[in-house]
């Protein structure tokens, strides 16, 4: 079991090192929004939260509350990391979520953004839980924490919560946490574990959010190649309403200023790039594929309950510069760096030469 225990982070940790050496582009670009990097984070938490209620129902509500505690909150992780199905089922999220997520997805996480951030939350639990309380136990807390019935890591795993903190904090490319996550996730799992009595149902309910996972995982791109027509209509509508809008102006002073941007199209109007009236554009469009909430439009999201997106590029002469409204698609994947939707499922439209002269309000 020391093997499984030491072996399952240091094959993350060596895949991320390996990308930095020999493919740096790619870290990103596999950490990115239900990559399998997110999906095998959401397999590690969701196993873990089986096999910690596991531990629970064997220990009883007297001893084994805390192993409960572990397994909601790893349920709780996993269910954030995916929005809670938006993405995967496609629906529009409570306005209270459009509102305060910056990312217009229903989890709770980003909500909370500025008061602490993702980041600091996942310092804090591999601080705490996965270094405090061990050394806690080795310090001569053993028979309180035994009498709490408290389930911490083995202390031999403290090195790997130490490198994953040490990568929090080097954080050498964009979406590093989302490694560090799915580490965190596999420490969570490797703990529970050896915690088990191992028998043929033990181990189809452990593993059955893996099943799960691939299943689901596999579901946008089934989409992709059998989805719906009415859907992809419907965005190609709606991007070509929104590029008509500003193509008639409804551009502010602080987007042509800039050499680029790509933003959310809601971000866009809260950070002065776009007028807020852009939106209204997409009540002129009649399409079948979209939902009927309103928000849905309020907010500029697409048929598949994402944010459209718009990425403006200044043109070399510096007074001309060119918009792309898109949706990520069917598979809900940022497939479009820099505005490349060619060969893509991403479905966009994009304007004429827009002069800066014209575009620009006194």
């Amino acid at each position: 079991m020391t093997w499984f225990q030491h072996g399952a982070p240091a094959s993350i940790f060596l895949l991320y090192l390996f990308l930095w050496k020999t493919s740096p582009e790619l870290v990103p670009q596999l950490g990115q929004e239900d990559s399998w990097i997110e999906w095998l984070t959401v397999a590690a938490f969701g196993s873990a939260s089986v096999a910690f209620a596991l531990v629970g129902m064997k220990r009883g509500w007297r001893d084994g509350w805390f192993a409960w505690g572990l397994a909601l909150f790893c349920y709780f992780v996993a269910g954030e990391e995916i929005s809670w199905g938006q993405r995967l089922i496609g629906f529009v999220p409570p306005e209270v979520f459009l509102q305060k997520n910056y990312q217009e997805e229903a989890n709770l996480h980003n909500i909370f953004n500025d008061q602490m951030g993702p980041k600091w939350m996942l310092v804090f639990v591999l601080a705490g839980w996965g270094l405090l309380l061990p050394v806690m136990r080795l310090a001569g807390a053993r028979k309180l924490l035994e009498r709490l019935r408290v389930v911490e890591p083995p202390i031999v795993l403290a090195p790997w919560f130490v490198f994953s903190l040490v990568l929090l904090q080097y954080y050498p490319f964009e979406m590093t946490a989302e490694y560090v996550e799915l580490i965190a996730g596999v420490l969570f799992l490797v703990t529970a574990i050896p915690l088990l009595e191992f028998n043929r149902r033990t181990t189809l309910a452990v593993i059955a959010p893996l099943v799960a996972v691939v299943a689901a995982a596999s579901y946008p791109a089934l989409e992709d190649s059998f989805g719906s027509r009415h859907k992809l209509e419907c965005a190609e509508a709606e991007t070509q309403a929104l590029t008509s809008a500003i193509e008639s102006g409804a551009s502010l002073r602080g987007l042509f200023v800039r050499r680029s941007s790509d933003y959310r199209v809601h971000t866009s109007i809260q950070s002065g790039l776009l007028k807020p009236e852009i939106v209204q554009a997409l009540d002129s469009v009649v399409c079948e594929g979209g939902s009927n909430n309103p928000n849905r439009r309020r907010y500029a999201l697409d048929p598949w309950g994402q944010p459209y997106w718009l990425y403006y590029v200044r043109g070399a002469d510096r007074l001309t510069g060119t918009a792309l409204f898109y949706s990520f698609g069917p598979n809900r994947r940022y497939d479009s760096p820099e505005g490349r939707i060619d060969g893509t499922d991403d479905v966009g439209t994009r304007s004429r030469p827009l002069r800066l002269d014209t575009h620009l309000p006194e």
